[in-house]
């Protein structure tokens, strides 16, 4: 009764019973000695230890939920050691994109100067031969795949003449 009183019926039946064990002999030993017995403890075997019989069914409830407690937290680590990892690599490759987008972005963007800058250069060097050039660039791109005819206007000053038959 004295080395169980301070303990919960959990710690005596399942938890550090080889301390608790040692615990008892010492004690044991120790009355033994002050009594003058002259007797040596060699081992103490504990057998028998269990719950009172009008607690049984309850104290299997109590180990079945600690098994279920512990199971469910080793579960979670399981889960959580195969989830962190592949978290982890989803959000690297996420940044290691974004940091490809972003020089992606930041060359194109920088070559889009380089051509404005240069176009500032042909236009500051010749306004009207910019503009005339622009001018040609903007119908080559408008009449690409549309049939035209270009009419000079000498043909008919010269005494020429044009017919269109369709």
């Amino acid at each position: 009764m004295e080395a169980t009183v301070d303990r919960t019926l959990d710690e005596v039946l399942s938890q550090d019973i080889g301390e608790f064990s040692a615990k008892m002999q010492a004690a044991l030993q120790a009355q033994a000695n002050s009594k003058g017995l002259g007797v040596e403890l060699i081992a103490l075997n504990l057998r028998g230890l269990h719950p009172p019989v009008t607690l049984a069914a309850e104290y299997q409830s109590v180990i079945a939920a600690q098994l279920d407690r512990t199971t469910y937290i080793i579960d979670a680590e399981a889960y959580r050691e195969s989830t962190v990892p592949r978290a982890k690599s989803s959000a690297e490759a996420e940044i290691r994109m974004a940091a490809a987008d972003r020089i992606h972005r930041v060359s194109v963007a920088r070559g889009e100067a380089i051509a404005f800058e240069a176009l500032e250069a042909q236009y500051s060097a010749n306004p009207d031969l910019y503009r005339f050039r622009r001018r040609l660039e903007t119908l080559e791109q408008v009449l690409e795949e549309k049939p035209y005819h270009v009419i000079d206007a000498r043909i008919e000053r010269d005494g020429g003449a044009l017919w269109f038959l369709q």
